[in-house]
């Protein structure tokens, strides 16, 4: 499912920017795919911890991650979004956060940089709603 949404948000944005920039070529289009799929996932790697974190300063230790949903937003302003759905104590919630991602910092690192996740993104928002759009109820 996770790697369904990234790849159908990524499909919906190189048609986006297709349609804006005439054509690309076949390799253009993979590189932009790549970059996209490698931000979502570094997103999801990014806030996972923060969204723990949240959870045990609500009280929430024992909980179970039901699943987890995370890809590219297409929008002005590059983003990604992940989604979590969990459960504790028989109650079942979400909870999402909207990222903005800096593409040129990643577009531009080698192989072997390691470059911190918070100089890559920051938080635009967070909350149920968020969630709700890949979890819709």
């Amino acid at each position: 499912m996770k790697k369904i949404l990234a790849i159908i948000l990524s499909v919906i944005l190189l048609f986006t920017l297709s349609a804006c920039n005439n054509t690309f070529s076949k390799a253009e289009e993979s590189e932009i795919a790549q970059l996209l799929y490698d931000a979502s996932e570094m997103s999801k790697e990014y806030i996972t911890p923060i969204f723990e974190e949240k959870l045990v300063s609500q009280g929430i230790e024992d909980y179970t991650l039901i699943e987890t949903a995370y890809g590219f937003i297409t929008s002005e302003t590059p983003q990604t979004i992940v989604a979590f759905m969990y459960s504790y104590h028989d109650i079942t919630e979400m909870y999402g956060y909207k990222l903005n991602v800096k593409f040129d910092i990643i577009s531009s690192m080698t192989p072997k940089e390691e470059l911190k996740y918070s100089d890559i993104f920051s938080i635009e928002d967070e909350s149920i709603e968020i969630a709700q759009i890949v979890f819709p109820k």
